[in-house]
């Protein structure tokens, strides 16, 4: 593995940890080292605390049991959750059960037929970064749980990538937006239970908030033929886009009203981005560059866009690389704010790990047209001390 110079971005296994912490009934299962427990519960803190159902448990392994090969301590603690209440386990991906080859489905089989509880489990390699973490843990929970539903008319299912305040603040800003053409939000997938869960086809049709459930959409799509919009912009015309499919959907009809606030800062942030004639250089998450690239768009802006894991047509580069490349630049750099320390221009448009914005409730989306503003003030200030 690299070394973590500068920084780190959590890795697979811990967001399938933080994500599955978001369903209220299910218990998370690990089965690896005492410090890999430890090591779980420091990132407690970075989820809505005022959500969490206390359903992270931890099944040791010592010298012991590795030697002879022993996984009596597991089966011992999926009987202690179910005694506790919890009829539901996410038996977690291990680092250890990786080198060792743990057959997790064959465990999470046998846990089912033991225990009497519903046990899934997500096989990540070891060097598995958040993106696949997130991608893994919200497939394999659809897969495990959705099942066929009656439909209920004008409603759709809100489908994101990651646990945090943020993210969920997102969903409340689209859940205001299809207020507007009549829909109401049938289940959120950061805020639901595993029956919750079960009931997602009873939905028209879902929004992909994120790229990391687009793969569980498209299962949805293909098995139950449920329809899926995508709205992860914040541009004034992305958003009424967004409308339209979504009034579509349902049989409804969207007519798009001139925002005059919208139009006057956009004008006076593309004549900003003309004075000036500077790049900004871009290094986020998928989700975060899909946002910041159009807003730039419409601002007329130039962006060069990195990502900080794989698998999108992005260039990906590794975060302590990156700061390795641009350090101490004069480029206008928009990045993770644990990083930004180390350019002279920068803004932080992302949060790894334990940022501030995670754990601090903020009411603030950074989607649609409220989204763009607070971008658009990122850009404007850059842009204006750069040329200063």
């Amino acid at each position: 593995m690299p070394v973590n110079k500068y920084a780190a971005l959590i890795t697979g296994r811990s967001q399938t940890f933080i994500n599955a912490l978001s369903v209220k009934d299910l218990a998370v299962l690990d089965f690896s080292t005492a410090g890999h427990a430890v090591y779980n519960l420091g990132h407690i803190g970075y989820v809505d605390l005022t959500e969490y159902h206390g359903g992270a448990f931890s099944a040791s392994l010592d010298e012991t049991s590795l030697a002879l090969g022993c996984d009596a301590a597991l089966f011992a603690a999926a009987r202690e959750i179910k005694s506790g209440g919890f009829g539901n386990i996410f038996l977690m991906p291990s680092s250890l059960g990786a080198v060792l080859g743990f057959d997790l489905k064959a465990l999470a089989e046998n846990l089912e037929r033991e225990v009497g509880a519903a046990v899934f489990y997500v096989n990540l390699k070891l060097d598995a970064d958040f993106f696949e973490g997130a991608v893994g843990f919200w497939t394999a929970l659809v897969k495990k749980y959705a099942v066929k539903r009656e439909k209920r008319k004008n409603t759709a299912n809100i489908l994101g990538g990651f646990n945090c305040l943020e993210q969920k603040n997102n969903h409340r800003s689209i859940a205001a937006l299809l207020k507007k053409t009549g829909i109401s939000v049938n289940a959120d997938n950061l805020a639901m239970s595993v029956e919750e869960c079960a009931r997602l086809t009873s939905a028209e049709f879902n929004v992909v908030a994120s790229r990391a459930a687009l793969e569980a959409a498209e299962y949805l799509k293909e098995n139950f033929g449920m329809p899926y919009v995508i709205f992860n912009a914040m541009s004034k015309k992305s958003v009424d886009d967004f409308l339209g499919a979504a009034a579509a959907l349902t049989g409804k009809r969207f007519s798009p009203e001139p925002d005059a606030v919208y139009h006057d800062v956009l004008t006076r942030v593309a004549n900003i981005v003309e004075a000036t004639g500077r790049r900004v250089i871009c290094f986020a998450d998928a989700d975060t560059l899909d946002k910041i690239k159009d807003c730039f768009n419409a601002a007329g802006a130039d962006g060069k866009y990195f990502c900080s894991h794989h698998g999108t047509e992005y260039e990906y580069i590794d975060i302590n690389d990156f700061v390795e490349r641009y350090k101490g630049s004069d480029e206008i750099i928009f990045t993770y704010g644990e990083i930004c320390r180390y350019f002279p221009n920068s803004a932080a448009v992302a949060y790894s790990g334990g940022g501030f914005r995670l754990l601090t409730p903020l009411a603030d989306a950074f989607c649609g047209v409220e989204g763009a503003y607070r971008l658009f003030e990122k850009l404007s200030a850059a842009l204006v001390a750069a040329k200063n």
